[in-house]
C-alpha cells in the first residue's frame, strides 16, 4: 500500500532488521575473550585523569571555548584533549623532490592519495577531519546526531551502529558487526559513551594520517 499524501516514511530502526538486544548481547558475549574488543573501555577508564578542570567529561571539546578572533581552541581545550585522548603529533610529510616520477608510480598511488588528500576523509556526512581537532569536533556532532534516533537515551546504544552491518537483502553481515564491535568497543551492556566514541574515531584518524605520511614519503 502506498503512502498517503503528507505522510512520512519512518526511519530505519534496529528492530526492522531483526537486531534485537538479545542478538547483540550474543555477539558481545561471544567476543568476551577478545581483549581488543569487549571490555576495552574499562582500560580506557583506568587511563582517564580528568583533573580539577575536567569535572564534566561529557564533551571532549567545548564548541564555545574558542579564541574570539582566530577561532582556535584555547590552551585549556588543547590540554583537555591530551589528557583525555593522549598526546599525538601530526606526522611530517617530506617535501616532494624535483626528480622525474615514473608513470607507473603515479598510477599506483593516484587513487590512494586521492582518498587521503581530502578535508573529508570520513565522508561529507561525517564532516571536516583534516586535523585532529576538527575530527574530534565532527565525531562529537555525529554522536549527537545518532542520539536523535533514541531521544529517550542520553547514551548511544550499539544497536544504532549495528545498522551499518545490515546488507541489501536485510540480513546481518556477522563479520562486519564484529568489526564494528572491535572498532567502537561498547560496554558489555551495549552502550557507548561520547568519549569512547571519539576515542575510536581518533584511533582511525591517526592510522589514516600515518598512512598518508608513509605513502607520500615513500613516493
Amino acid at each position: 500500500m502506498g503512502h498517503t499524501k503528507g505522510s512520512t516514511r519512518a526511519p530505519p530502526s534496529a528492530s526492522m532488521f531483526g537486531i534485537s538486544g538479545d542478538k547483540l548481547t550474543g555477539f558481545l558475549n561471544s567476543m568476551n575473550d577478545d581483549s581488543s574488543s569487549i571490555g576495552s573501555n574499562s582500560r580506557f577508564r583506568s587511563e582517564r585523569s580528568y583533573g580539577t578542570d575536567l569535572n564534566d567529561p561529557d564533551l571532549v571539546i567545548d564548541p564555545e571555548d574558542r579564541h574570539p578572533l582566530t577561532g582556535s581552541l584555547s590552551a585549556g581545550q588543547k590540554t583537555k584533549i591530551i589528557q583525555l585522548l593522549g598526546a599525538w603529533e601530526e606526522p611530517t610529510i617530506a617535501e616532494q623532490s624535483a626528480g622525474r616520477v615514473s608513470v607507473n608510480a603515479l598510477l599506483q598511488f593516484r587513487r590512494a592519495l586521492a582518498c587521503l588528500r581530502t578535508h573529508y576523509p570520513f565522508s561529507g556526512s561525517f564532516g571536516l577531519a583534516d586535523t585532529r581537532e576538527l575530527c574530534i569536533e565532527s565525531a562529537q556532532e555525529v554522536y549527537t546526531r545518532l542520539l536523535l534516533r533514541t531521544p529517550d537515551n542520553s547514551t548511544l546504544t550499539f544497536e544504532i551502529l549495528a545498522l551499518l552491518s545490515v546488507q541489501r537483502d536485510g540480513t546481518l553481515d556477522h563479520h562486519k558487526i564484529k568489526d564494528l564491535i572491535r572498532l567502537f568497543r561498547p560496554d558489555r551492556d551495549g552502550t557507548l559513551k561520547v568519549l569512547d566514541f571519539v576515542k575510536s574515531v581518533d584511533s582511525v584518524y591517526k592510522e589514516l594520517r600515518l598512512l598518508r605520511a608513509s605513502v607520500a614519503n615513500s613516493s
